[in-house]
């Protein structure tokens, strides 16, 4: 479990893998090993939390006979996430395929990710919050259900580029029935540079890509991570939300006004509209 201000992260870890039998696509076996791997982790995580909102405190018992306490009406958003030892990349880039295969339920489902995804995840993530927001992007990908990757890196290479925002190909039906499948790919190629460069790449190793931001909004974020007054989170999901060109507006318009307020010392503020996000 990993608190951040009002947010509890469930995290559960199976390290078991796929026999060559699940692996060569026999039916039973293959579905009876991926709810043993990715189900079971999935109803652990959704008994925690129905644990945590069982009462306004809880207690957990952890190792040596320790008690852990925690205040859960204090929380508001439990993302769920299931980590594998083996990598299960072709069932669970696209939960809709676990769904449809009875492995887990069709709500709240969790973040499904491969220990090895996750090291590279977590190598480029540069805060908390931006984890918690891929999560909440990676979430709505699979409310959506019309986009496909090929793997994790994938969708996330995506994040770190573009920012896993799709809503608008929602509305390019054309008036047909059932939306058009997209998938994406090629999105893992910077990182593949990164920690393949020696195998694959000649020269000096690239460095791991990170998200565009302008330096005083990344420079905002750490100070916010640094002092986490309550509902700090908030803020920087919503500075994450902000669209590349919406991110350099802001950041531009606010150094303006501190230059502003040096100058004549009262108060200025700033007004943004936003058409999306």
């Amino acid at each position: 479990m990993l608190l951040a201000d009002d947010t509890a992260m469930l995290v559960e870890v199976k390290a078991g893998s796929l026999s060559p039998e699940a692996r060569r696509g026999a039916p039973d076996r293959l579905r009876e090993q991926l709810d043993g791997l990715v189900g079971e982790a999935h109803e652990q995580a959704l008994k925690a939390l129905e644990f945590l909102r069982s009462a306004p405190a809880v207690t957990f018992d952890v190792k040596d006979q320790a008690k852990l306490r925690v205040q859960s009406e204090h929380f508001n958003a439990f993302p769920l996430i299931t980590v594998n030892l083996d990598p299960l990349d072709v069932y669970t880039t696209n939960l809709g395929r676990l769904v449809n295969f009875g492995v887990i339920g069709g709500s709240n489902l969790p973040w499904a990710v491969s220990y090895l995804d996750l090291v590279v995840i977590a190598d480029a993530v540069e805060f908390p919050a931006q984890m918690l927001h891929y999560l909440k992007r990676r979430q709505r990908v699979n409310e959506l259900g019309f986009i496909m990757a090929h793997d994790e890196l994938d969708w996330f290479g995506h994040y770190l580029k573009e920012g896993l925002y799709f809503e608008r190909l929602a509305d390019t039906t054309d008036g047909a029935t059932e939306k058009p499948l997209w998938n994406i790919t090629g999105y893992s190629q910077e990182l593949d540079a990164h920690y393949m460069y020696d195998e694959r790449y000649e020269g000096e190793q690239p460095p791991i890509p990170r998200q565009y931001m302008p330096a005083s909004m990344r420079k905002m974020l750490r100070e916010l991570e640094n002092s986490r007054p309550h509902g700090y989170l908030h803020v920087s999901l919503a500075l994450l939300d902000l669209s590349w060109q919406a991110r350099d507006n802001f950041f531009t318009t606010i150094e303006d006004l501190i230059g502003r307020t040096t100058l004549d010392g009262t108060n200025h503020n700033m007004t943004m509209l936003l058409d999306d996000g």
